[in-house]
This record gives structure tokens, C-alpha cells and sequence, in this order.
């Protein structure tokens, strides 16, 4: 625990004296916010249009209306993004040369990918905690029922937990962190739109394909149901990836 320790404390103050780190918060709250604002303005408007029909307002409420296509939009957004905040987790170690010191360090492997890990995810913990914002500005406006909120919220923060241990395992690739980036959005973005052609297929090859999307799994959290199937989907998909990449990391030391 101590090892763990010391490196959730040396990646949080890494993440704490970068300027990237704050740029992609800027970047996520500034366009976060902006979709924010359009939907609001959007929903103003549409229930403007069925308060003139009797019966329409109930049936438009602030959750379906504002934050089911924020927390859409926010989903895309950290799509791009998270993979940028994670690309330096190892790709910059080997890119300094101080790779080895950490094989060579009192610290083991898992110690060293979860400090990792968990450096990233409470950064990111952060930003949704500020992002919490925007539905107790809503609620101040019009009634907004917060167990949905706080199922999405919970959405946003396993889905984040699976692209950080995949962008933890795609730095762990290579010494570029470009290319890490690039290599967790693709698998992150096939992830996410493998979904798709289970659409279009019958049988239990549609129902493999549906089952591995992100996409089709984050949709139960963003309506305000939290279902236990989903959550040991992202509970697994993560500890596959934190999983891969200690055992890529400890194949390289033993090659090294």
C-alpha cells in the first residue's frame, strides 16, 4: 500500500504542474458548457411549443430534455479527450528514459499501474465533480428529480474508468504519447461503435456485438437506470485493461 501510495502521489502532482492537464479541463468544461447552454435553449423552446397543448408539458420533463443529451454529448467529448490525459501515464517514462528506475523501484507492477490508474481517475472524478454545475443550475430553474442525474453521473464515471485503463494500457505501447493517444481512441472508439452492427445483424452474433458496446450499455445509465449488468460490464472491461497491462509490462521487464 505504501508503494501505491507514493505513486498516486508522484502521478497526481505530475497531472498538478502540467499544463495539458488543465487545457483538457478547459477544453471539456468550455465545450461541455456550450452544448449545455444550446440544449437549455433548445428545451426553453420546445417547452414553450407544448405548453400550448394540454397534457404535452408532463410528458417533457428536464431530465429528457436537458440532461439525457448533455450527458450524450459530454460521453463524445470525453471520448476525445481522456485519451490526451492519459497518454503520458508510461509513454513518457520511456520517452525520459526513466522506465527501468521503475522496474527497479521497491514498488510492483500492480502497485505502479493502479497508482497510475488512480492518479487519472481521480483527476477525473474532479472534473465531473465540477460539472455538477450545470444540474443544480437547472434544478434552480425548473424541478429536475436528481436519482437520474446521479445515474448518469455514475455512467460518465465508470465509462471513464474503462477509456482511462485503456488509454493507461495503450500508453504502456509505446514511448510516443501521440500515438498512445491515437491507439486508445481507436480501440476506444471501436468499443463504442461495435454496438452498431449488432443492430443490423440477428442471432447470438448480434447479441455478442450489442453486449460489447460501451454505447449500448452507458443508454440504461443516461435515462436514470442503473442496472447491474452494466455495472459489472464496465467493472470487467476495466480490469481487463488494467489487467493486460501489467502483465504487457511485466513481459517487458523480463525482455529488458
Amino acid at each position: 500500500m505504501t508503494g501505491l501510495a507514493a505513486i498516486l502521489r508522484r502521478e497526481l502532482r505530475a497531472y498538478l504542474i502540467s499544463p495539458v492537464a488543465y487545457i483538457l479541463c478547459a477544453v471539456f468544461l468550455l465545450l461541455a458548457g456550450y452544448f449545455y447552454f444550446d440544449i437549455v435553449t433548445y428545451y426553453a423552446a420546445q417547452s414553450l411549443r407544448a405548453s400550448q397543448f394540454p397534457g404535452a408539458v408532463e410528458q417533457f420533463t428536464a431530465h429528457q430534455g436537458i440532461m439525457v443529451p448533455l450527458f450524450s454529448n459530454v460521453a463524445v467529448i470525453l471520448l476525445l479527450i481522456l485519451p490526451l490525459l492519459t497518454m503520458r501515464l508510461l509513454a513518457e517514462e520511456r520517452s525520459r528514459g526513466t522506465y527501468e528506475l521503475l522496474y527497479t523501484a521497491p514498488v510492483n507492477l500492480t502497485a505502479i499501474v493502479l497508482g497510475k490508474f488512480l492518479a487519472a481517475l481521480t483527476l477525473y472524478t474532479l472534473i465531473l465533480a465540477i460539472s455538477l454545475g450545470w444540474p443544480a443550475y437547472t434544478a434552480t430553474l425548473i424541478p429536475l428529480d436528481w436519482g437520474p442525474v446521479a445515474a448518469g453521473y455514475l455512467g460518465l464515471w465508470l465509462m471513464g474508468a474503462v477509456f482511462i485503463a485503456v488509454g493507461l494500457l495503450a500508453s504502456s505501447l509505446t514511448q510516443h504519447q501521440m500515438v498512445a493517444a491515437l491507439v486508445g481512441f481507436g480501440v476506444l472508439l471501436l468499443s463504442w461503435v461495435i454496438g452498431w452492427a449488432g443492430h443490423n445483424l440477428e442471432g447470438n452474433a448480434a447479441d455478442v456485438l450489442r453486449y460489447l458496446s460501451l454505447l449500448d450499455h452507458l443508454d440504461n445509465f443516461f435515462q436514470g437506470v442503473i442496472d447491474s449488468r452494466d455495472c459489472v460490464y464496465f467493472a470487467s472491461f476495466t480490469a481487463l485493461a488494467l489487467l493486460a497491462t501489467q502483465r504487457l509490462l511485466d513481459s517487458q521487464r523480463w525482455r529488458s
